[in-house]
């Protein structure tokens, strides 16, 4: 009987590890339908932390609750997945796309102490996608970015490769640093490496974007559209579209209309006609105009 009392014990103690141990996910509402467009730029992209949204270096993407998907490995990284404040900023170029990220956190919460850059995904960074329009499954390139918080050193790594080999590398084609009060990521890649020749307007992309947080074990992932992280595993088919636009057109603001010397002239004297005629009515009706004294 002890025995058996001892393995039913056992066995709830398993159980609750294991439930303890298996990863939350929440799928996005609009899955299957997030799609945005993408401004070329204006300017060239400078990877220095400043994202020049005015000069046309990157358009901030107005991104909805609802295209986002979440994967935590508790209830409680789950939450704080929901709860991230985050933003998103791209341009494209006739080299290639651009992507700049920028997550508002406390600096004391920017924590990435992973030498091994493949590991960065448990804390702090950002997991880029890119693929063509119609890829499926696997069929995409996967790499992200990071900056260890102990060592200040940059993480680079390539989790899936396209076409040919694509580097992350800092100062070359990425950026990440926390910056007046958020964690700003930067990076850009070839066309070539994502579609295997040239871009041009009207061009469709695939896009997938994980907001990385937390604390190893303990990820936390925040997704744009779904594919990389959490079920249903890699799936490209379900990778936000981006429609390469035009950049938009610079509306000059109009200057006021340049009075000349006589119109001046004109509005001073009506001016001084106006006021001669209210003293002289005032006057005939014997009101006195005064100031007060400040005492």
């Amino acid at each position: 009987m002890k025995k058996f009392v001892s393995l039913v014990m056992a066995g709830a103690m398993i159980a609750s590890m294991a439930v303890a141990a298996n990863a939350v996910y929440d799928a996005e509402a609009d899955a299957g339908k997030v799609a945005f467009d993408v401004p070329k730029a204006r300017v060239a992209v400078e990877y220095d932390g400043v994202i020049d949204v005015d000069a046309g270096e990157y358009y901030e993407i107005e991104l909805k609750d609802s295209w986002f998907s979440y994967a935590a490995n508790t209830d409680a990284g789950l939450a704080d997945a929901k709860a991230l404040d985050a933003q998103l900023f791209m341009s494209w170029d006739d080299d290639g796309i651009n992507l700049a990220a920028k997550v508002n956190v406390a600096e004391s919460d920017y924590v990435q102490t992973e030498t091994d850059a493949a590991s960065m995904w448990y804390q702090d960074c950002i997991q880029v996608n890119f693929s063509t329009e119609d890829a499926t499954g696997t069929d995409r390139l996967e790499y992200g970015i990071a900056r260890n918080t102990d060592t200040g050193d940059f993480l680079g790594n390539v989790w899936q490769q396209k076409n040919g080999t694509y580097t992350p590398a800092e100062g070359d084609n990425a950026f990440v640093d926390y910056v007046d009060g958020a964690i700003v990521y930067e990076t850009s890649v070839p066309w070539d490496v994502i579609l295997g020749s040239d871009a041009a307007e009207g061009d469709t992309i695939g896009v997938c974007l994980v907001y990385s947080t937390g604390s190893n074990p303990d990820y936390i992932h925040t997704q744009l559209a779904h594919g990389c992280t959490g079920d249903p595993g890699k799936a490209a088919d379900g990778f936000a579209k981006a429609t390469l636009i035009a950049a938009p057109e610079i509306v000059e603001p109009e200057e006021p209309a340049e009075t000349t010397g006589g119109e001046q002239a004109a509005q001073t004297a009506d001016f001084g006609i106006i006021v001669s005629a209210v003293l002289f009515a005032a006057s005939a009706a014997g009101v006195v105009v005064a100031t007060r004294k400040k005492h």
